[in-house]
């Protein structure tokens, strides 16, 4: 998230679209990071720590971006975007879509929810090219 924002923010039209995917993605994700270390019994102290590194992971990131700008920055910043956008798309299909297929009670409402993230990935895409 963090070399995502910090090669966002190079180019200011995608900016502020990757600061807020990352505002709205981090809350749910330490919740969902949370829940699965109480599960496997982790201590308070632990998790707190874990978290604290969850956390400083973007902008650490993005500090490590605008370090290297430059030249070779600029020619790699479609690299970076794209790597960072691989990352996402890999965790939504390895992750998510395995539990559309083992919860069956709340299947169709996950199906739901995750069409409705592409469509606004789509939707914000064309947002930045100007409708």
């Amino acid at each position: 998230e963090g070399i995502a924002l910090g090669a966002g923010i190079m180019l200011p039209r995608l900016g502020w679209v990757v600061a807020l995917a990352i505002l709205f993605h981090k809350l749910p994700a330490a919740f969902a990071l949370t829940v699965m270390l109480l599960k496997a019994h982790y201590s308070r102290t632990k998790i707190l720590v874990l978290q604290g590194i969850f956390f400083l992971m973007v902008p650490l990131g993005a500090w490590g971006v605008h370090f290297w700008k430059g030249e070779l920055l600029e020619q790699k910043l479609g690299l970076l975007i794209a790597l960072t956008t691989g990352t996402f798309l890999h965790i939504a299909y390895s992750d998510i879509l395995p539990e559309l297929h083992t919860e069956h009670k709340f299947r169709y409402r996950f199906l739901i929810f995750f069409l409705i993230g592409i469509l606004l990935m789509f939707g914000v895409r064309e947002i930045g090219h100007g409708g």
